[in-house]
């Protein structure tokens, strides 16, 4: 190992060591402050929920039929960006994760794009343009089309493509949660909603809450004392300078362990989904089936998944379970084939009750679910569709379902008469 390498290893052990005593710090400090309870803690929300709770939140309209939230969402970034004062709502469309936009409010003579990057995901390729030009087939001229970055960083400057970035310099805001949508909610959103609407308050005393939290705003006796400690541990003097290079030192360090955890933590991932994927070939409760057509993996920069391609009546669908590697999350679901872009049959679609609703062109439904829990969950599902096909008549229970499938005992399809 030569001198550099040393040297890394050196100070990521370091780090290592002050994480893990700093790790023991904050429980100590966490045990001394009284009970406190957020729901939204306790459900370890993404990105994607954050964005579904500001879409509600936008969604919000008075019995008199007024975006009261939303105009003041308006309102604050206007005051950011001047060259957003033509934006005005009426009646406004307002979608979340339709056509992959995180957040879509769309009025008569606009359209606001807003992208959710609450924990610094990176930007996918060509992401903005991407979103720009969906947004022009809803018959937008790109002169009424406005996008809202919420990131702590300025996007990638390949996610624009070859031809949008110099035109929407002008229509183009990146606000942070830190700064502005904690600030907009605590100031100018929540004092102003009424005593009447106490489901409301409550949710936004509690999202509010949770974002004083992950941006370490909740606690500030308890910030101090953990201030402290770091600056015992790093043994800074009164040195301004010397405080200054080694508290940087130590960021930039922190930096790169958090990059080679990051690394580890997707190989594991992916050994999981190879895991996963070698159970499904080689039970032959998936490919004993009449309907079974091929195995799925792929394994690509942005998400992993594995499953199944089915085929039942002439009617192509896939079975698959994915993970994300810029949300970090999983999710599974039924997913259409590019072969079969219509309905394929009612069976399935009545199996998309059980999922939250995916309004992607690409899924009929999926769900979120865990690296703890996913595969059970994707053979669930699986079991529950070939039920939903038998019970159809899509294939011969007594001689086509295998004798394995039939007397599983979670395997209750009802018959055809």
């Amino acid at each position: 190992m030569d001198k550099h390498h040393e040297e890394t290893s050196e100070t990521l052990r370091d780090i290592l060591a002050l994480l893990n005593t700093f790790g023991e710090k904050y429980e100590d400090e966490q045990k001394m402050m009284p009970y406190r309870i957020n729901l939204i803690d306790e459900l370890h929300t993404d990105e994607n929920a954050h964005s579904r709770i500001l879409t509600k939140l936008l969604q919000y309209k008075t019995s008199d039929g007024q975006f009261k939230i939303l105009e003041s969402f308006i309102e604050y970034i206007k005051k950011k960006k001047t060259s957003f004062d033509c934006i005005k709502v009426e009646k406004p469309i307002i979608t979340q994760e339709v056509k992959r936009i995180d957040l879509w409010i769309r009025d008569k003579n606009c359209a606001i794009i807003i992208e959710n990057k609450v924990y610094g995901a990176d930007d996918q390729p060509k992401q903005f343009a991407r979103y720009i030009d969906i947004t022009k087939q809803f018959k937008f001229k790109e002169n009424q089309i406005y996008i809202v970055y919420l990131s702590d960083k300025d996007p990638d400057k390949q996610t624009w493509g070859k031809k949008y970035e110099e035109g929407f310099k002008d229509r183009y805001l990146r606000l942070t949660f830190r700064k502005d949508i904690l600030t907009w909610l605590s100031r100018d959103v929540k004092p102003n909603v009424t005593f009447q609407d106490t489901l409301l308050s409550s949710a936004l005393e509690q999202y509010i809450d949770y974002l004083n939290g992950i941006f370490y705003k909740r606690d500030k006796k308890m910030n101090k004392e953990l201030q402290n400690f770091l600056c015992a541990e790093l043994e800074l003097g009164n040195d301004k300078v010397a405080n200054f290079d080694s508290v940087t030192k130590k960021i930039q360090a922190a930096s790169k362990l958090q990059t080679h955890l990051q690394m580890l933590h997707e190989d594991i991932v992916r050994k999981r989904f190879r895991e996963w994927e070698n159970e499904i070939k080689t039970n032959p409760k998936f490919s004993k089936l009449p309907f079974f057509s091929s195995y799925i993996f792929s394994d690509l920069n942005d998400k992993i998944r594995t499953g199944i391609e089915m085929n039942a009546n002439d009617k192509i669908f896939y079975i698959q379970i994915v993970y994300d590697f810029e949300g970090k999350y999983f999710y599974y679901g039924i997913k259409r084939s590019d072969k079969n872009k219509d309905e394929i049959f009612e069976g399935i679609r009545e199996e998309e009750k059980l999922f939250r609703k995916d309004d992607s062109d690409w899924w009929y439904a999926s769900k979120y679910t865990s690296f703890e829990n996913g595969y059970r969950r994707f053979e669930t599902l699986f079991d529950k569709i070939i039920a939903k096909l038998v019970s159809e008549g899509s294939c011969d229970f007594s001689t086509e379902v295998p004798y394995y499938l039939r007397e599983a005992p979670d395997f209750t399809p009802m018959l055809p008469g």
